[in-house]
């Protein structure tokens, strides 16, 4: 069995789900079975821009190339058929020969939609549909016309269709669901290893609140500033890369909050093992709703109690956490969860995070497809 992932990213250094890829591809190893990274399809005359040199473990990363760019390739359907269909599928074709594969042992591995339109071929696929996509404004393919079809001949035409969300389950069209697996997001089990050869330590000392993840128009800014009012003596730690205006200037007037940017995952326990408590503050929109945040089970490593926005949280994970409803609630609940926090409570959250790591996610998938005869 053979994976060849189809990401929605430019680099694989940067693929906030490259653990994932790294857990398929550790699945697969032993029995021969090769995983293909390949970054989102490029313009051939900017193919000297991106570049991967650094050496990934038994992950093949592989650049595609195609005669115009998307954005153009999209207006058109013989465009999207000649300069972006045609051209990937022979150079899929060659690395398929390259790398001495059957052609029959490949799975494709889908990430949005969109990918459908210009990698719909004859081998099978997967489609992995982690978040609600037709509310997230910033993805360009929301607002086509064809979304809602294209979306539900990517489903019907899988062997297995992974929904991160039970309430997108929910609502799914009968006819789909039985394409359709809970999947939620999980951790690397490297995270989780350091985290439990570390130990749960007792903080001394400035309590810290902290967040990791994407600083943009998803995160509640009023929230944060609330939050630094009401703890004067706490420091806010934001970890991840500013795309919101807003926080930046919350940060400059607030000697509380502090940003540290793009943080390398390898580099993320040394940070995590300081917070006291973790938290996912997230504005109230159509796309937060349906949102499973993976930065639980990464603040749950290290056994820290979270408060989260109501959002579509695992339902094995919403006992072990607090879940608020407005500002007032959120700022009540960190300081509840700070000052009733015990080691049983730690050893529960450990638990889970243990439990939801990505080689438990590909176990179940490779499971899956095993019943499926693929």
């Amino acid at each position: 069995m053979n994976f060849f992932f189809f990401s929605t990213d430019n680099t694989y250094e940067t693929y906030h789900r490259r653990r994932e890829v790294e857990a398929f591809s550790d699945e697969i190893y032993a029995s021969n079975g090769k995983a293909i990274y390949f970054n989102r399809p490029m313009f051939f005359l900017k193919r000297n821009i991106i570049l991967n040199k650094k050496p990934c473990q038994n992950v093949h990363v592989k650049n595609l190339y195609v005669g115009c760019p998307l954005s153009i390739a999209f207006k058109s359907s013989w465009l999207m058929f000649l300069l972006v269909t045609l051209p990937i599928k022979l150079q899929l074709w060659l690395i398929t020969k390259q790398l001495k594969l059957k052609a029959t042992e490949v799975i494709h591995w889908l990430y949005k939609p969109d990918q459908y339109l210009y990698l719909n071929s004859n081998t099978p696929h997967i489609y992995l549909h982690y978040d609600n996509y037709a509310g997230d404004k910033n993805y360009f393919f929301s607002s086509d016309k064809r979304f809602n079809g294209v979306l539900n001949s990517c489903v019907e035409d899988s062997v297995v269709s992974l929904f991160s969300s039970a309430k997108l389950i929910e609502e799914s069209k009968g006819a789909l669901k039985n394409k359709i697996h809970y999947y939620p997001n999980a951790i690397s089990r490297t995270l989780q290893k350091t985290a439990e050869n570390e130990g749960v330590s007792k903080k001394t000392g400035q309590k810290t609140i902290g967040f990791i993840g994407q600083l943009d128009d998803s995160f509640d800014v009023q929230l944060l500033v609330k939050l630094a009012e009401s703890f004067p003596n706490h420091q806010i730690v934001l970890i991840g890369p500013v795309n919101n205006d807003c926080v930046a200037k919350a940060a400059l007037k607030y000697g509380n909050i502090e940003l540290k940017g793009y943080v390398d995952y390898n580099q993320l326990a040394g940070f995590i093992k300081t917070f006291n408590v973790g938290i996912c503050p997230y504005s109230n929109s159509p796309f937060n709703a349906y949102r499973n945040p993976l930065k639980i089970s990464e603040y749950f490593s290290y056994g820290l109690p979270v408060v989260s926005s109501i959002c579509d949280i695992d339902l094995s994970a919403r006992p072990l956490l607090s879940i608020a409803e407005t500002n007032k609630q959120f700022i009540e609940q960190i300081a509840w969860e700070i000052a009733n926090d015990s080691q049983e409570k730690a050893n529960a959250r450990l638990l889970f995070a243990k439990e939801n790591c990505w080689d438990n996610r590909a176990e179940k998938v490779i499971k899956l497809l095993k019943e499926y005869n693929a």
